[in-house]
């Protein structure tokens, strides 16, 4: 295999709990030639002085700030900073397999792939596997933009993590929207020369039921997710080939209807439990 450099990007806003874990994941990639960029979101409490205690240890991990508040404009501070061939996003209260890098650079080399999508473990906040997230299927790639239809599939997830990407493909996240992820990876799916999904369960994600879309459901969210649909109409627009546009704009309306219906029911079941609250950090 050889030793081109990759970047793991980690955006966190006050992760004091959680955010050692994620770094220890990395540091204990068997794949050793990475540097991890940390990029603080204007945290409150003690995780900047985790991240810099551990930066005395680890020559590879790199603190950044972001220069605005909000996820979109964090990921796109790590951007600014990253120099790897490929990187890939952690987010600050998950994990990487230790196999994470090693497998996926290996397999983006092997099938000229731009795009590597793993299979995912999914856990409580009681760190117990929920069965039903944890999908199986084949490995296999996508060419000629057809990737971007396993979104719609339900085969790949539309967050920007449990991904190792070309670092030709780094388009800005939308910077005052939830939903930021999902225009950022059709972006990538629909530009990738080609992608490949592999089955082995390489990210470990954390469900956790403080996360800022299960505490707060408001207007804004509706908003905002009809307004990523809109960015991502657009990219599809342009950059489509034009003998599978329309079956791509009309998997993604199905798409939308799917995601308009669970905030819906999202609503309906946890209003007693949820903080309705405007977030101000937005």
């Amino acid at each position: 295999m050889g030793t081109q450099l990759i970047s793991i990007l980690i955006p966190f806003y006050n992760e004091e709990t959680l955010i050692q874990r994620a770094i220890m994941s990395c540091i204990n990639q068997t794949y050793k030639n990475i540097e991890i960029i940390l990029v603080d979101d204007f945290s409150t409490d003690n995780s900047i002085n985790i991240v810099n205690k551990m930066a005395v240890e680890y020559p590879n991990l790199i603190y950044v700030q972001s220069h605005k508040k909000g996820v979109g404009a964090a990921r796109n501070s790590a951007f600014n900073k990253m120099k790897g061939e490929f990187y890939t996003f952690l987010d600050a209260d998950d994990e990487l397999d230790k196999n994470f890098i090693s497998v996926c650079f290996q397999k983006a080399k092997e099938t000229n792939s731009d795009v590597i999508v793993v299979n995912t473990q999914v856990f409580d906040p009681n760190s117990n596997q929920i069965s039903k997230f944890n999908y199986t299927f084949d490995d296999r790639y996508f060419a000629n933009q057809l990737g971007l239809n396993e979104i719609y599939n339900y085969n790949i997830n539309p967050s920007a993590w449990g991904k190792l990407i070309s670092s030709k493909l780094t388009f800005s996240f939308p910077e005052t929207i939830f939903y930021e992820d999902k225009p950022f990876v059709v972006n990538i799916l629909i530009s990738a020369n080609k992608v490949c999904l592999i089955s082995d369960k390489l990210y470990r994600h954390h469900s956790n039921q403080k996360s800022i879309t299960r505490k707060t459901i408001y207007s804004k969210l509706i908003e905002d997710s009809v307004e990523s649909f809109f960015l991502e109409l657009g990219i599809i627009d342009s950059k489509a080939k034009e003998e599978i546009k329309n079956d791509l704009i009309k998997n993604a309306f199905q798409f939308q209807l799917k995601i308009m219906l669970d905030i819906y029911f999202i609503i309906k079941i946890d209003k007693p439990k949820l903080d309705f609250e405007v977030i101000s950090r937005l």
